[in-house]
């Protein structure tokens, strides 16, 4: 293999795991903006437990998150959910009154109105656009 091709290999390398930061920073984005437009009643909710979720992996030991189980009431209906989103650690203690948005037409689905997901599709964003002009820069160095 000659060095020609092993920068083109690197370029497309990180081309394409730069797309694919990118594509999960729009998902991410695309997911909050639905939450926010679907997900329009305002309701108080309770952190009444905190979930740990530990994910175990061969070669670099365990990841923990912590997802909030969050009780509200709509209609007078009573909803435990958990929410999908985790964290490294508990946020807040239990018994915590925080405002969630709920959809109205199907009461289980919420979102936490703190800007967490928006956060993380900016970041995987950035990360996604460095990487990319990485890959760009590789190729330039093997024309110049």
């Amino acid at each position: 293999m000659s060095e020609n091709d092993v920068f083109t290999w690197i370029c497309l390398g990180f081309l394409f795991l730069g797309m694919v930061f990118f594509c999960i920073g729009l998902a991410l984005l695309r997911s909050a903006a639905h939450k926010d437009k679907v997900c329009t009643l305002p309701v108080n909710a309770t952190i009444v437990d905190w979930i740990e979720d530990t994910t175990y992996h061969i070669d670099r030991g365990h990841s923990t998150r912590w997802h909030p189980v969050y009780e509200y009431t709509v209609n007078g209906r009573m909803i435990r959910r958990r929410s999908t989103l985790g964290y490294s650690r508990p946020q807040r203690a239990i018994g915590t009154t925080v405002t969630l948005m709920v959809n109205p037409a199907k009461a289980e689905e919420h979102h936490c109105p703190d800007g967490y997901m928006r956060f993380l599709g900016r970041v995987f964003l950035m990360i996604g656009v460095a990487i990319i002009c990485a890959g760009i820069a590789v190729g330039l160095a093997r024309i110049l």
